[in-house]
């Protein structure tokens, strides 16, 4: 047994599993559980694991007491100054008082909807954070009080890994200014995913960004002002100097989900073609871009039909691949040339005619070669998920894939054409594709007539509700 849960049941059951020695003996070997709490008796029995767990890597605790039966007051959960709250008091009562305790070393944990105002007094004092490999913040009331804890030198998990944090700022930005400061003290993460709403600027600078330039690999970072669900309200951007600077320190970057300068759908803005070069130029690794901004119909009052808006889109698509592989060539032609010039210099001056005519059948060659050159960008979405579930496409997010169109006259010289493919078999296709899956808090549908007239991803018709 690997993997415990402590989730809701329909009885109590703590006492017939503190009898139980069979469970015991199979939990040797566990290393991961995940605790659900929503009562009295869950956080019991979430207690009786940690217990009897011997060595503990990575722990999900995810609070939801909002669909409690009987209601317990906030207060009264939640940690205060004085005093741990009815939570961490119970899952690790074992080990009360915390101030003497010895901290568990994790390698990953996930808070959800977990109240860590105080967690300086308490999950810092249970659980030693500076072995953490993965970090998981979603939704956790002072949650900028926990991550300014982990900016102090004896929390600093200095080998963190991955990243995510979803959070709802207050006015006074405090979560920002604390994420801005963690992430200039780390120095090695690969994967960076981050949420805030009521945002009052961007989440993060450029700076805290690049800092992780050598080592990034998958990319997310959204923020808002006003109400996620209102289409009026722009998410923030980077500056397009700063999103260039981005692209050129963290070439190593697989995965990127931003938000793009807003344009009109029938021609790219200067800006948004700025963006579009920065990412064919200088990732060369990138293989899925999601533009959670979706392209509008200006100067136009009246919203085209989804079918034709998604024809115009794909378009868009296509063009991003295009510059992508123009972006490829260029590089293979550099490195060519390069690879020459170095052989030049180690062979004579001396060149038969014998020797012309080799080289240049070899050149023939290298153009036909560089012909085939393509970049490694496969998959290109517009919008967002707000699906969690493998089986249900969002009708917020319109997913292309790269496909080839090979003339019989040009055979070696296809060319790039964007297929729409259903969000939810994307994954099948290309598996690195994680910044699709992301729930972000804003999920706004295509500025286009739904109903009639849309189409599918899959080329079907539309209904009533889009999809």
């Amino acid at each position: 047994m690997k993997w415990l849960e402590a989730i809701a049941l329909d009885k109590s059951i703590s006492k017939e599993f503190i009898k139980s020695l069979k469970l015991e003996a199979a939990m040797g070997r566990c290393t991961k559980v995940g605790l659900y709490p929503d009562s009295r008796d869950t956080l019991q029995l979430a207690n009786e694991l940690l217990k009897r767990v011997k060595k503990i890597e990575k722990i999900t605790l995810h609070a939801n007491f909002g669909d409690a039966e009987i209601e317990i007051p906030a207060s009264e959960l939640q940690d205060s100054p004085t005093e741990p709250g009815l939570v961490t008091r119970t899952l690790f009562g074992h080990m009360l008082p915390f101030d003497k305790c010895t901290p568990l070393t994790l390698r990953e944990i996930t808070l959800q909807n977990v109240h860590v105002r105080f967690a300086s007094d308490t999950y810092c004092r249970v659980i030693d954070f500076t072995h953490l490999k993965t970090l998981r913040i979603f939704n956790c009331l002072g949650a900028d009080s926990l991550i300014a804890t982990l900016c102090k030198s004896s929390n600093l998990p200095l080998a963190l890994q991955s990243f995510e944090f979803k959070h709802d700022d207050d006015s006074s930005g405090e979560a920002t200014t604390a994420l801005n400061t963690l992430l200039t003290l780390l120095s090695c993460l690969r994967r960076l995913y981050i949420d805030i709403s009521n945002a009052k600027a961007g989440p993060i600078t450029e700076a805290a960004v690049t800092r992780h330039g050598k080592t990034l690999t998958e990319m997310l970072i959204h923020s808002y002002e006003g109400d996620p669900s209102d289409p009026e309200d722009e998410e923030h951007l980077f500056s397009t100097e700063d999103f260039v600077k981005i692209c050129t320190a963290c070439t190593k970057l697989e995965q990127l989900s931003v938000a793009f300068p807003t344009t009109p759908i029938f021609r790219m803005t200067e800006d948004y073609a700025r963006w579009v070069a920065a990412v064919a130029s200088s990732l060369p690794k990138l293989v899925t871009l999601n533009v959670t901004t979706w392209p509008t119909n200006t100067p136009s009052s009246t919203r085209l039909p989804r079918k034709a808006y998604e024809w115009l889109l794909q378009g868009m698509a296509q063009e991003t691949f295009e510059a992508s592989k123009g972006a490829a060539r260029l590089r293979k032609r550099e490195e060519l040339a390069k690879a020459k010039k170095s052989s030049e210099n180690n062979t004579s001056a001396d060149i038969t005619a014998d020797a012309a005519e080799e080289t240049s059948t070899k050149k023939t060659k290298v153009d036909d070669h560089e012909l085939s050159v393509n970049s490694k960008l496969t998959t290109i979405a517009f919008g967002t998920s707000d699906k969690i579930f493998e089986r249900i496409d969002p009708k917020t997010c319109i997913v292309y894939m790269r496909g080839s169109l090979i003339s019989p006259t040009t055979p070696n010289n296809p060319t790039n054409a964007a297929v729409p493919v259903s969000w939810s078999l994307r994954k099948y296709e290309e598996s690195r594709s994680d910044v699709l899956d992301f729930a972000l808090a804003r999920a706004i549908r295509p500025p286009c007539r739904e109903g009639i007239g849309g189409s599918s991803p899959l080329g079907g018709r539309g209904n009533d509700d889009g999809w």
